[in-house]
Parts: structure tokens; C-alpha cells; sequence
């Protein structure tokens, strides 16, 4: 415009303002831009200059239309004007085209997409194999119908992804394995309160839980044992041996020690090394503290060793005190200090070290960490249940192997050899807390070291510390003093253990005849033989003589014969006398100060036949009467009777041999008898001094055919001899005493999707996850949804679980494992389903091939156990709706059996010079030479939405009006200072 007043320019700028204002409630509005410029000819005046542009939407407001399409960029949608269409040869002729942003798209009977205009919209629609056309170009384009498209048709499920998280804690399927039940039907035991509690030994006659012996478990990777032990007892103080003066383990000690105390004094110390580490306990007179290692009687001592963090000390009811090491595996010295002498005194031995690669335990805490050291090589595992000790396989797909060996072999505590006694010179006393061993009982000593060979014995007087045998040597010189008992050091190997045997017959009220002064040997007269033929003797024999001592014989002859075992070097009289070497000559007179004895009764038992050729010295093989079996029952009978004093099974129980009898097995009547095999027990003797056990074939049924007759005690002759030593393995007492099966060795997998009792579907394992998925055949029907069921083999370690694919009347039709690892991602999934192993069944006869279940996006973390899914089957299905997509910029075809379809991209026009567009109607525009062609590009819009002018035409209008107003109410302002103004300067001029 020509230069103007300045009121123009106000007013001419108001009026862009409300025309900008109205146009920007409408989408791709043109745009006036009204900039003063000063007029160089205007002289001082300045003119309005206008530019047209095309600016961006107006406010979007929420419809829920869903076919409603707000552009939220300047772009452009495509529509035509269906008549002009119409009359074009096929029906899309590119110059028809239009551009508005104008998206109040409804859907006609037509299945089209027409606006409030009545303008249809243009889309690209998608290829059949879900690609696009290659191009930009309005030639991508054509107009939105869906009338092809309202039939859904029917798709098999080819693939199913799962999106799912395994609960990494979830409780696993519990494994084949054992409850070890240590608290429960035990004599000493009961009372235990912590899992770091020593596990106490049991008596041997209660077949319970004994040092030394050995659990051998084994499942699906290398066999393991573990063996009970590292553990040191310590004598009990009785009236009858008391420690320092002590006759109960709550009496203070006496200081200083009586005569026999062994002269206790204070500041006395033992020092206990445990695998290297020395801690030091004082004897103290005064209080005792036992934090400070200090103490004056065996409770206080057990307290001191208490406070001491690698060390365990604990009492049973008999007043035994045990002491072991934390760690079972350490070793543990005694060493006395200062004086003391409290490692004899107390009757402790060292315990030595575990060996390499045996794993000791004596702790319910122990015996957890030995089984479940190196998971990966044994795939075993221990924890606590119910306050019992559960050995199983580390995953309950694989079987559990469990043997048992009570070790026959015990430990040898302590040595005294002689008991200050002329007859007492050859006992042996050995110190084995809890030995449960009678008078007549026999005995295999090992390692004890000189002068105690390795042989077997016959048990003597018991007391509760230990049991007595003799030397069994007829070299005098190897005797020890009579005024004199020694202590040797007990070898740590040194060890007894009970063999069968059959107790003989004891002859009393025996005499003894030296024959005269200077003689090395005497002739004792059995004399009161019953007329039992076994106890005849015979040259070679082993004879246990006690109650000769030192004495003088009928004839006057002085005679020492300490009570032991002895060979027979001579008989006479059918049997009836037999001739013995004596400790030193006989003497005639004898000498002064004789301490004789001569009312205690001489006793004879036969033990044995030592098969060796008379001389001084002889090596013991085989000193004992091993004819220990027999047949019974007659001819044909597969019952074996065994001669064992003082034995601890019942009826149904089964008992094994650990060595002794040959690699072949032993012949017995006809009936083979072997190492390492069950045989079940079927009759105990009434003094419990035999047993009767059943020997069958291989098959478990047949009795051997070549039995012959056996009468077991009616006809002695018929027994077998062994040969050697037969050692009994306690282990199924031992089994029994635990809760464990006595005759049951392997346990089956708890898990396998091949049983029926033993799967998730099945019904006896309880799944952590349980999931219906709907498949479709090709029909696009479904009657058989597949159930997927899951729940984990092993803990969160080693991160498996077991999993179910199945359908109520088919059962399970796949099974397999899921492994993670650490980071709780799946590594692998076997046989169920993936692009391996696809599933295969019929739905109602119908196949279903080659399902494939894609398992990559399943997890393991703590959070709750789910299951999503995404299969690519459905059912039939009709038009339901029609909606715009934000996410993708798709139209999709919405179906009543829940498949959304995109059909078309919504592609929007972009414009080089959009500025130069025609405005046509309608809020519509055109292509112009200037603004180039249309480029189109994946919408930026917003479903159910549209710009509010779009949505309320008057809501519109009446905010432009009030708008209006505001201008007019500002132009009058503006007037009226301009005036004001004029008036001013009209005054100063006229002045």
C-alpha cells in the first residue's frame, strides 16, 4: 500500500492478525506475514508489506473416532473428490489429486474412507506378501477401500514365540535321593539343637552311625564318599578309673594328683594343634575359665575347647567327651606342656588328617558341605529338611546311587600293655570309648605296634573305656615287667574291628604240674571236660589260660603263667592234658615273697589253630576257630547258619561281608556264599550267638541245587572253615538306624515325562508354571488347546528346568529341558518344539505339522514366574472395525476373531515450496508449477484425533469473533490516543 498514517498501519495489521487467527483453527492454513517498511518518498511515513505462507496444524482435540487422523507435522493427506474420480478411466487419475489436513475420515457403506468435505483418502496399499510399492510417487497411491478385505480367512499356527520369565527361586522338583535322619531313634543323638553340633558315635549294638564309616553316593556323575569321622574320645572318669581323682566329669580334678593321679599340678598345659594352629588349655586349682583356656575338670575343659572357634567339644549321656575339629578334614594333635600329662590321662589320640580327596564329616553342617563339593563333577546335593539331612542327585532327572559301609574297623584310642600285675603281664588293654564288646567276643587288632602283632583275639574283661586281649607270643623275653605298665603310642593306623566267631567252650576248675624244678613248659589237666569234642585240644591249638598267675603247683613247684593265649605244644590223655611253655622256669623250692594265688580257678578256653609248626616263635595267621558256618534245614536248604557272639541283627535285617571269604565266594554244604552281598536275615540264636541268612541264585529265587544236608550245631564236623578272618559289614543296621532302606541301593529318578506318576502331567510333580495356548489347524478351529507346563530340575546354579507340552487328551506330546545361564538367559532348549525337533499332532484328525516354539525370549530373574505368547494361527473372522495405527501408520482391518490386519501405509505429502500451493475449497490445495510435486513419507498423525476446527466449526467462529472484538476495542484505544495527540500539537502550534 502507499505510505500511510501510522493509525492505517495499526489498523492494517489488526486485520492480518484476526484473518491469521481464523485461518489458524484450520490445518495447512495459508498464512499472512504483514511487515512495516519505511516509505523512502513517504517522508517519514512507512507502508505494509504482506507475504503468504502455509503454516503448520491447529490444536488437536481427542474424537475416539477411530478412523479420525490428526496430522501432528505440515504434512498433507492425499484425497480426491469422488465424483471427479468417477469420470476418469479407471477411476484414479493422479491430476484429481488434492491435498488437505482435514482427517474426519468415516467409514461409508462403500468401505472407503471419505472426509467431511466428502473427500476420499488415498493410501498405499500393502503387496500380499506384506511388502510396499517401491515408489514415492502419487503412482503408490490409491484410494482407501476395504471392501476385499472384510473376510478374514482361517491360518494354521506354524509358530509360537514365548515371552516368559522362569522364577529363578522357585522351588525345584526334589531329586531321588535319601532322608538322613540323624536326631531320630538314637541313643545319643536326640538332643542335637544345632546343625554344627558333633554328631555323636552310636553303640555297635544299636547298628547306629559308627567312626569310619562310609557313604558312597552316586548319581549321574562321579561316585563320591564321604566317611564319619575326625573325631577323638576321651576316657570316662568312674570310681574305678578316675582322671586326676576325678570320678565324674563334673568333679574337680586333685591338685596335686594323688598317689595314681599322675600328680596334676597347676599351670599344667595340653596343647591341641588343629591343622597347624596350637591352642593352649591350663590346668587350674583355683576357678576355672574356660574363655580364657583355662580348667579343672573335664566339663570345664570341654567348655575351654568350646570357646575356640575351630574346635567342637561334646558329652553323651555316658560321659564320654568328644572333640573334634570344625572342619572334620583337619588334623588335631595332643601334646602335652609344662609337665602335664593329660593326653595319656585322658586316653586321647591324634586324629590324623582327611587324605586327599576323601571328604570327612561330623557335623550335619559337614556332612551338607561334603556332599555338595564340586556340584559339577558329582551332581549330587545336601540340605536340611525337617530338620533331617536330604542326600540326593543334584537334578531329578537323574537316579541316585547310595551305598553304605559301616567300617568294621575302629579306631584304637590308646595302648596299656600290663597292668602292674604278675598276672595281668600279657593284658593288653585297648581304649575304645563305646566298643560294645563282650567277654568271648573276637576281635582283629591292626598296626598297634609291638609287642602287639597283627592277629585276632579273643576279648577278655571289658570295662567302658575299652576291652582287654592278650599277647599272643610264646617268646617270654617279649613279656613286659611284671611291676610295670606301659603306654606306647598308638599308631594312628592302629585300629580293632569284630569278626565272626564261634565262642568254644570254657573248662574250668583246670590244675597245672610244672613236673619238678627248672622246667621250661607245665602240663595242665582240663580235667572236667563235658564230653564236647571241640574242646578237646590239639597240638598247634591257641588256648586262652587265665587264673595261674604266679603260684606254686600241686607238686611244690613254683610256676608263672600270666594269664593269655598260649599254643599247645604237647598232648596226652585223648586231649585231656595239654602242654604250654611257661613265662620263666619253674622253680622247686620256691622263692621267698611268692605273691601266689592258688583259689582262683585255672580256666582253659580253645580259641583256635595257629597251623604252625611247634617253636618259640610263630606268626599268627589264623589263631581263631573260623569254622563259623554252616547248612541248615536239610537237604536242598539255602539257609546258612552264622556263628557270631553277641550280635546286633533282628530278623529282616540284612547283613553283607566286606572280606574274608574268597573272590569265587565260599562253598558252604554246596551253598556259595560271597563278599558285598545282602543276604536277608531269617532267625537269630536265643543268646543271639548265631544267625540264620538265606542264599539265593543270581535271579533271587532258585536255592542252590548242590545243598546238601546241614544240621548247623548237631553235627559240628560239617562246618566251614574260612580261612581267614571273616569281617561283617554292619552297613544295612547302619541304613536302618538312618531311615534308609535297608536292602535299597538305587533310587529312580523322581522325574521323567515318559511315566506317568512321575510327570507334570501326570499329576504327582507339581509344575511352577502352568499355560493354555490356543493353536489353530486349517479350518481355523480349535479344540485341543496345548498346555505348556514347566518346573525346575535343579537350583537357581544350575538353572534347568523340565518342560511339558501337552493337551488334555493326548497327553504329553513333547517334553525337554530349558537351560540359562548365569545371567538367567536361555542357552538352549531341548525337544520341545524348536527349529530342531517342531511338534506334530492332530486336532480332531486334523494335522497339525510342524509347529515351531520359539523359546529365544525366555528369561530367568526372581521376579513371579509368566508366560506370554504370540502364535501366528487364528480362526475365521469378519470386518469388526477399521483403525489408524500411530505406532506404524498403518490402516488395519480389525476382525471379530481378533486379528488387526494393516492393509494400507498412510502416506503423507511433503512439498518443496509448500508456500506456493493453491488454496482451493474445502481447506483444500493443489499442486502448483512453484511448489513442485508432492513427496510422500510414512505419516507423523494421531488416531482419533482432529484439529479442532475440524471438530467444532461454531467453537471456532466464536472465539475469531471474540478475538474481533479485542481488535476493535484496541483500535478505539489507539484512535483515541492519536487524537489526543493531534489536539496536543494543533494547541502548541497555534501557540
Amino acid at each position: 500500500m502507499p505510505g500511510s498514517s501510522s493509525l492505517g498501519v495499526i489498523r492494517e495489521l489488526l486485520e492480518t492478525a484476526i484473518q491469521n487467527t481464523n485461518s489458524s483453527l484450520a490445518g495447512a492454513y495459508k498464512k499472512e506475514e504483514s511487515s512495516c517498511v519505511a516509505s523512502a518518498a513517504g517522508g517519514g511515513f512507512v507502508r505494509e508489506v504482506k507475504n503468504n505462507t502455509v503454516d503448520q496444524n491447529g490444536e488437536i482435540v481427542r474424537t475416539n473416532i477411530a478412523t479420525n487422523i490428526a496430522i501432528t507435522n505440515s504434512d498433507l493427506f492425499v484425497v480426491s473428490n469422488p465424483a471427479a474420480m468417477n469420470n476418469v478411466e479407471g477411476g484414479n487419475d493422479l491430476a484429481a489429486a488434492m491435498y488437505t489436513q482435514d482427517g474426519s475420515f468415516k467409514i461409508t457403506d462403500k468401505l472407503t474412507l471419505t472426509n467431511n468435505a466428502g473427500l476420499q483418502l488415498h493410501a498405499a496399499r500393502y503387496n500380499p506378501d506384506g511388502t510396499l510399492p517401491n515408489d514415492k510417487s502419487l503412482k503408490a497411491l490409491e484410494v482407501v477401500d476395504f471392501t476385499k478385505d472384510a473376510v478374514c480367512l482361517p491360518k494354521q499356527t506354524t509358530k509360537i514365540s514365548i515371552n516368559a520369565n522362569f522364577r529363578s527361586n522357585a522351588a525345584p522338583i526334589e531329586a531321588a535321593g535319601v532322608n538322613f535322619s540323624i536326631s531320630s531313634a538314637t541313643d545319643y543323638n536326640s538332643d542335637i539343637t544345632s546343625n554344627d553340633d558333633i554328631i555323636l558315635p552310636e553303640k555297635l549294638t544299636t547298628g547306629g552311625l559308627k567312626l569310619g564309616d562310609q557313604l558312597t553316593l552316586e548319581s549321574s556323575g562321579a561316585a563320591k564318599t564321604v566317611i564319619y569321622g575326625g573325631i577323638a574320645m576321651a576316657k570316662v572318669p568312674k570310681e574305678t578309673s578316675k582322671i586326676f581323682g576325678a570320678s565324674t566329669t563334673i568333679q574337680k580334678f586333685t591338685f596335686p594328683g594323688a598317689p595314681g593321679a599322675n600328680d596334676l599340678q597347676n599351670g599344667q598345659q595340653l596343647k591341641i594343634i588343629v591343622n597347624g594352629v596350637t591352642y593352649k588349655f591350663t590346668a587350674n586349682s583355683r576357678e576355672a575359665a574356660p574363655k580364657n583356656g583355662t580348667f579343672n575338670s573335664m566339663a570345664t575343659f570341654a567348655a575351654a575347647i568350646n570357646h575356640i572357634t575351630d574346635l567342637n567339644a561334646r558329652f553323651d549321656t555316658d560321659g564320654i567327651l568328644h572333640i573334634a575339629a570344625k572342619d572334620a578334614n583337619h588334623s588335631i594333635s595332643f601334646v602335652d606342656a609344662n609337665g602335664g600329662r593329660f593326653k595319656a590321662a585322658f586316653g586321647l589320640t591324634d586324629v590324623p588328617a582327611s587324605p586327599d580327596n576323601v571328604q570327612r564329616f561330623n557335623t550335619k553342617n559337614g556332612l551338607i558341605k561334603a556332599v555338595n563339593d564340586d556340584p559339577v563333577t558329582y551332581k549330587l546335593k545336601a540340605y536340611v529338611k525337617n530338620g533331617d539331612i536330604k542326600l540326593s542327585s543334584l537334578k531329578a532327572t537323574d537316579k541316585f546311587n547310595i551305598n553304605i559301609k559301616s567300617a568294621a574297623s575302629r579306631r584304637v584310642e590308646h595302648v596299656t600293655i600290663g597292668d602292674g600285675t604278675a598276672i595281668g603281664q600279657a593284658k593288653i588293654h585297648i581304649t575304645a570309648p563305646r566298643h560294645e564288646l563282650k567277654t568271648g567276643d573276637f576281635v582283629r587288632l591292626t598296626d598297634v605296634g609291638a609287642p602287639v602283632i597283627n592277629g585276632n583275639y579273643v576279648v577278655g574283661d571289658t570295662d567302658e573305656n575299652g576291652f582287654c586281649v592278650y599277647i599272643i607270643n610264646n617268646d617270654p623275653t617279649l613279656f613286659p615287667g611284671a611291676g610295670t605298665a606301659t603306654h606306647p603310642v598308638a599308631n594312628n593306623a592302629a585300629s580293632w574291628e569284630k569278626i565272626a566267631g564261634r565262642k568254644l567252650q570254657t573248662m574250668e576248675n583246670c590244675t597245672i604240674n610244672a613236673g619238678g624244678g627248672n622246667n621250661a613248659t607245665a602240663v595242665i589237666d582240663l580235667q572236667a571236660i563235658p564230653g564236647a569234642a571241640p574242646s578237646i585240644c590239639a597240638q598247634h591249638d591257641i588256648v586262652h589260660i587265665s587264673g595261674v598267675g604266679h603260684r606254686v603247683d600241686a607238686g611244690g613247684n613254683e610256676v608263672l603263667l600270666p594269664d593269655g593265649y598260649y599254643k599247645v605244644t604237647a598232648v596226652g590223655g585223648g586231649g585231656q592234658q595239654i602242654t604250654v611253655t611257661l613265662f620263666q622256669a619253674s622253680a622247686n623250692p620256691p622263692g621267698p615273697n611268692l605273691p601266689q594265688d592258688n583259689n582262683t580257678s585255672i580256666k582253659v578256653t580253645k580259641i583256635g589253630t595257629s597251623g604252625n609248626p611247634p617253636g618259640a616263635n610263630f606268626n599268627l595267621a589264623n589263631p581263631l576257630e573260623n569254622h563259623v558256618m554252616a547248612t541248615i534245614g536239610g537237604a536242598g536248604s539255602n539257609k546258612i547258619r552264622l556263628y557270631n557272639n553277641h550280635h546286633n541283627y533282628n530278623i529282616g535285617d540284612y547283613i553283607k561281608f566286606s572280606s574274608g571269604l574268597p573272590d569265587v565266594g565260599l562253598a558252604v554244604d554246596g551253598v556259595t556264599v560271597r563278599n558285598n552281598v545282602n543276604y536277608k536275615v531269617v532267625a537269630i540264636g536265643p543268646n543271639k550267638d548265631y544267625l540264620d541268612f538265606e542264599v539265593f541264585l543270581a535271579d533271587g529265587v532258585t536255592p542252590d541245587a548242590n545243598a546238601v544236608v546241614g544240621d548247623g550245631d548237631a553235627n559240628p564236623a560239617t562246618l566251614s572253615n574260612i580261612g581267614q578272618p571273616l569281617v561283617i559289614d554292619d552297613g544295612s543296621r547302619t541304613a536302618e538306624y538312618l531311615g534308609i532302606e535297608q536292602d535299597k541301593k538305587e533310587y529312580d529318578a523322581t522325574y521323567d515325562s515318559k511315566v506317568g506318576n512321575k510327570s507334570m502331567f501326570g499329576g504327582n510333580i507339581k509344575a511352577e508354571i502352568v499355560h493354555s495356548i490356543i493353536v489353530y489347524d486349517t479350518n481355523g478351529d480349535t479344540t485341543k488347546p496345548v498346555t505348556i507346563m514347566a518346573a525346575p530340575l535343579a537350583n537357581k546354579t544350575q538353572a534347568e528346568w523340565a518342560v511339558e507340552i501337552v493337551t488334555e487328551e493326548d497327553g504329553i506330546i513333547a517334553a525337554g529341558t530349558i537351560k540359562f545361564d548365569k545371567y538367567g538367559n536361555v542357552i538352549s532348549s531341548i525337544g520341545l518344539g524348536g527349529i530342531d525337533s517342531p511338534l506334530r499332532y492332530n486336532i480332531d484328525g486334523i494335522p497339525l505339522d510342524n509347529i515351531t516354539i520359539d523359546w529365544s525370549n525366555t528369561i530367568q530373574t526372581a521376579i513371579d514366574s509368566y508366560i506370554n505368547y504370540d502364535q501366528n494361527g487364528y480362526a475365521p473372522g469378519v470386518k469388526k472395525n477399521i483403525e489408524y495405527n500411530d505406532g506404524t501408520g498403518d490402516l488395519e482391518m480389525v476382525y471379530t476373531n481378533g486379528i488387526r490386519k494393516p492393509i494400507y501405509k498412510l502416506l503423507t505429502a511433503r512439498f518443496a515450496a509448500p508456500n506456493e500451493l493453491k488454496r482451493g475449497a474445502c481447506n483444500t490445495y493443489n499442486e502448483s508449477y512453484k511448489s513442485g510435486p508432492a513427496i510422500l513419507y510414512v505419516a507423523e498423525a494421531q488416531g482419533n484425533s482432529l484439529e479442532e476446527s475440524n471438530v467444532n466449526d461454531i467453537a471456532s467462529l466464536i472465539k475469531i469473533n471474540k478475538l474481533a472484538t479485542q481488535m476493535q476495542f484496541g483500535l478505539r484505544n489507539e484512535s483515541t490516543k492519536l487524537q489526543t495527540a493531534r489536539n496536543v500539537l494543533s494547541e502548541l502550534s497555534v501557540r
